[in-house]
């Protein structure tokens, strides 16, 4: 698949999926040199070290080189967002303070910016399915699916949560769920990277596609999810696993192909973002009302250590 600057991955059609790692055994036994998984809710699981943020890495990687979608990350442990951030600084060094901005249009690193962020979230969905319902429902005549069509000037959104801790506000769980739910009619969906012990309530039922990934050790949730029969298929592929090893499945528990999902070094994320910022969608004035201050203000982070840094997007726009 070619995901050059030039041929941006189109996801406004609803049926295009991201590539995101090398297929090693099908179900059909078939040859496919490609793992992916489609523009859509999805869950990221496995145990701590197996391999989650890699996947969010690629994720968003593939997610870069569509032109119709942004990406918002709540990463509150940083092994997530740190990377794209550094990249976005790195872009920008010229001297003059102003950085580019790209790949990942809004990150926040706290239980508050979390909060901040998926209230957001649901209000651009409540705003869509209010404003666009026409196009909502011509859609669903003729696709079968009622999903608002997205395009550079109306940008779908990922939501993409890495390290949450579901448990700090009794609020999060809840705006998750309505945000699962509801927000795929309005081309808003939610990723979630969580382990299964930690995963928050209703994702389960709420998901178009797993990544469980495996470590060799077995896993126990991969085999309740698929059944016996595909994990058996499957033992090997487990027995020898590394991290960043991944079985791809969707809701139910059919499972379309497991492979690896390679690292992605800084270098490669920084070449990302320089190499597609250019490219990069702007929420619609629509969405962009609802999104209200937090999202104008985004790009400014606090760190752990208070300190703050301001990200301040070109000339093209203040959003």
């Amino acid at each position: 698949m070619d995901t050059s600057t030039d041929s941006p991955i189109p996801t406004g059609s609803g049926t295009s999926r991201l590539p995101v790692g090398s297929a090693k055994v099908l179900p059909d036994g078939g040859e496919d040199h490609t793992l992916t998984v489609p523009v859509a809710n999805g869950w990221i699981t496995g145990r701590a070290g197996s391999g989650k943020t890699m996947f969010v890495h690629a994720l968003i990687t593939a997610l870069a080189h569509t032109d119709d979608t942004l990406v918002w990350l709540a990463d509150q442990y940083g092994g997530s967002a740190a990377p794209w951030v550094d990249g976005v600084c790195r872009t920008g060094a010229d001297g003059t303070g102003l950085v580019a901005v790209g790949a990942v249009d809004w990150v926040v690193d706290t239980t508050d910016g979390v909060k901040k962020m998926l209230t957001r979230a649901t209000d651009v969905v409540r705003s869509r399915r209010t404003t666009f319902r026409g196009e909502i429902l011509r859609a669903g005549i003729d696709t079968g699916v009622q999903r608002l069509p997205v395009s550079p000037d109306r940008p779908a959104i990922v939501v993409v949560f890495d390290g949450v801790d579901w448990e700090a506000d009794p609020d999060l769980e809840a705006l998750l769920r309505d945000l699962l739910r509801f927000g795929p009619e309005a081309s808003v969906h939610a990723v979630v990277a969580q382990q299964p012990a930690a995963a928050p309530a209703g994702l389960r039922g709420n998901v178009e596609w797993v990544a469980s990934l495996v470590d060799g050790r077995g896993d126990d949730y991969l085999t309740k999810a698929l059944g016996l029969d595909a994990a058996q298929k499957l033992r090997d592929f487990v027995a020898d696993a590394s991290p960043g090893a991944v079985v791809i499945h969707n809701g139910s528990g059919g499972w379309v192909g497991a492979g690896t999902v390679d690292r992605t070094p800084p270098s490669q994320i920084a070449y990302t973002v320089r190499d597609t910022e250019a490219r990069r969608p702007l929420l619609d004035d629509t969405s962009a009302h609802a999104a209200g201050d937090e999202y104008r203000k985004r790009w400014t982070l606090h760190s752990d250590g208070g300190a703050m840094l301001t990200l301040l997007r070109d000339s093209r726009t203040d959003r």
